[in-house]
């Protein structure tokens, strides 16, 4: 049986990103067979008869790639969703959040971890066809037995030495640094510090720092009836110190001011998580600085403490 060709398609980008030299190229084009890109170019040869996508009005770019995704769930009620669905209604859906990741742009994910081995199912059916989704590498219970029945060994001194410097040359490339003093000291000595109050005047209350940041855990519970009063239900939620209802017990908020609410969360992050965990709630990822519509940077926030701080001891 003869094989078909390949079929070939050419986009005409007006710009081009080249995300290995930053260069930005007019009037590109790339060409492409099957599914793997042939030519990339502004003196690209388009051959006739090729379809061409006209794209001269936009930016195009190297599909993103997301090194941690669980393609089968959406951002939402995570209880709900762990609890509450069996995983035939996590299959039923899981092409739909496919869809929506590629056209997101993210054309490679890798994904770590699904119930059921959907997560599979779902790369194979994108595989085949059968699903618009992007390219998936899936990790599984099965990865874990086969690593299992692998020869390996503990890592050396030397390995775990060298992890530790790769680990230092990050952190000394970060850019941003905490004040190099004890921060549990200095966030409660600046209970009263007047910097929460000028803080707040910049502060939106969004929330939005504790809903990137890695380590921001808190949850609410709700409790709620129908009208006959017969059921009820108790759901538990993500939620945040940022919203005034967190704090609220019988008669109002205990942190009703945007003040106390943003030393509350920096308080618990650089403070208090030293006495929960043993280190500090701060990993330095910088996604409540870069995420924060005012342009708050904890960082900066932490140095001014600590140089008013030390102002007050002299």
């Amino acid at each position: 049986e003869k094989k078909e060709a390949p079929k070939r398609v050419a986009i005409k980008a007006g710009r081009l990103i080249d995300t290995k030299t930053g260069a930005v190229t007019d009037n590109a084009f790339i060409l492409i067979e099957g599914d793997k890109i042939t030519a990339v170019g502004a003196n690209v040869t388009v051959p006739a008869g090729v379809e061409v996508i006209d794209l001269k009005d936009k930016t195009v770019l190297p599909g993103l790639i997301d090194c941690h995704t669980h393609m089968t769930f959406q951002p939402g009620n995570y209880y709900e969703d762990i609890f509450r669905k069996s995983p035939i209604d996590v299959a039923v859906v899981a092409h739909i959040y496919a869809r929506r990741t590629l056209e997101a742009g993210f054309t490679t994910v890798r994904d770590v971890g699904a119930g059921e081995f959907i997560d599979v199912a779902l790369r194979n059916a994108i595989n085949r066809g059968e699903v618009v989704g992007p390219r998936m590498q899936v990790a599984t219970l099965t990865g874990q037995w086969v690593i299992n029945d692998v020869l390996h060994s503990n890592a050396s001194d030397e390995e775990v030495a060298e992890a530790h410097a790769a680990v230092t040359e990050a952190a000394n490339k970060m850019g941003r640094a905490m004040p190099d003093v004890d921060l549990r000291d200095l966030i409660r000595d600046s209970r009263q510090s007047p910097l929460w109050q000028e803080i707040a005047q910049r502060c939106m209350v969004c929330g939005s720092c504790t809903m990137v940041c890695p380590t921001c855990f808190c949850t609410t519970v709700e409790d709620a009836t129908d009208l006959t009063g017969k059921r009820a239900e108790r759901t538990q939620r993500w939620s945040s110190c940022f919203d005034i209802d967190f704090s609220y017990i019988h008669g109002g908020s205990l942190r009703s001011s945007p003040a106390s609410r943003y030393r509350q969360w920096m308080s618990h992050k650089l403070g208090t998580w030293h006495d929960q965990f043993g280190e500090s709630g701060c990993v330095g990822c910088g996604r409540c600085v870069a995420w924060c519509p005012a342009g708050i940077d904890i960082t900066e926030e932490a140095a001014r403490l600590a140089e008013g701080g030390a102002r007050a001891a002299d």
